[in-house]
């Protein structure tokens, strides 16, 4: 009688073993959706944005979320690092960011099919972003509206003196202040700063026909990163080579029956092949082929054409999806 029990104990054990290791084994696949926190060192808020500006100090902590590693950010979102304190997120594969200590930055839209950000706003503080091969993202604060491709970028925005200041360490932008007419190209190397004007204890404005606001203040000249920043970002770059990013890949969207690249039924993918592995372009000069292929009802890349050279401009060395041009 014991030992019968003994047995009937055993196997319910392992039938719950059972049933326990494929949700185990599905756990530890887990794949993360963009956008989301890489990593936070010290203390990172999610703020509550229904809280109003002239309360937020005294409110802010009382409905805030303290931020993880791999949270996932969903609709928009406000966040807050405090002192001595660091917040890595992950907007894309080809997107990265550091919100450096005591600062505020706001992603006031995160489309809800795919998590894609066109828009930052920096409140105040210091931003590092990284923007890949293909990026096209915008950066707001209240001095500046500044357009973001393929770089490596640092901003400072103080909103008490109020003044911003940009660098570049890889890529170019064009830089200026809020709807001013004076305006510069930074290149790699190149820094810059804006300074304002308060009145009445807020940001200056010039208001043109139809509301629209120019930022009153100056544009300084443009000045060379130093010698030990740029040491610092090299440096960077080393340990980033060193060790593999854990950025995952992003689960298809709504629609999106294709793989590697994620594609819609009936887009066409334009493919990079046979480039030279440093090459930073499609390089049909040294062999490459550009091949475009469409995504059919079964899930698969088919119809695949390498194009004739009149058709290849909208190869890049990332896979580019959107529709067909035939």
């Amino acid at each position: 009688m014991i030992i019968k029990k003994q047995l009937i104990r055993r196997t319910r054990l392992l039938f719950c073993l059972v049933l326990f290791l494929p949700w185990s084994l599905s756990a530890k696949k887990k794949t993360l959706q963009y956008p989301f926190v890489h990593k936070v060192q010290g203390q990172a808020y999610l703020l509550d944005d229904t809280v109003k500006v002239i309360h937020r100090e005294a409110q802010h902590l009382e409905k805030s979320k303290i931020l993880k590693s791999e949270t996932r950010l969903k609709e928009k979102a406000w966040l807050r690092t405090s002192e001595n304190s660091e917040l890595q997120l992950a907007l894309s594969p080809n997107e990265e960011i550091s919100v450096e200590a005591d600062s505020e930055l706001q992603i006031p839209v995160i489309n809800w099919q795919n998590g894609a950000v066109k828009e930052l706003r920096l409140r105040k503080g210091s931003l590092r972003i990284h923007c890949g091969e293909v990026c096209s993202q915008h950066l707001l604060t209240d001095l500046s509206d500044t357009g973001l491709t393929s770089g490596d970028f640092a901003i400072n925005y103080d909103p008490k003196i109020p003044s911003i200041h940009f660098s570049v360490f890889r890529g170019e932008v064009a830089f200026r202040g809020l709807e001013n007419e004076s305006s510069v190209t930074l290149k790699a190397g190149d820094s810059v700063q804006f300074v304002g004007a308060i009145e009445n204890d807020e940001v200056a404005y010039d208001v043109l026909l139809q509301g629209r606001k120019v930022a009153k203040g100056h544009l300084e000249n443009v000045s060379r990163i130093s010698a030990e920043e740029m040491a610092k970002y090299q440096e960077k770059i080393k340990k980033a080579q060193k060790k593999p990013s854990p950025i995952l890949k992003a689960k298809p969207g709504p629609n999106q029956i294709c793989l590697e690249p994620l594609g819609k039924l009936n887009e066409c993918a334009w493919t990079c092949e046979k480039n030279p592995k440093k090459d930073k372009i499609c390089n049909l000069a040294k062999g490459a082929q550009c091949v475009r292929s469409r995504c059919n009802a079964n899930g698969v890349w088919a119809e695949r054409e390498v194009l004739a050279d009149s058709q290849k401009t909208k190869c890049q060395t990332k896979a580019l999806v959107e529709a067909c041009d035939y």
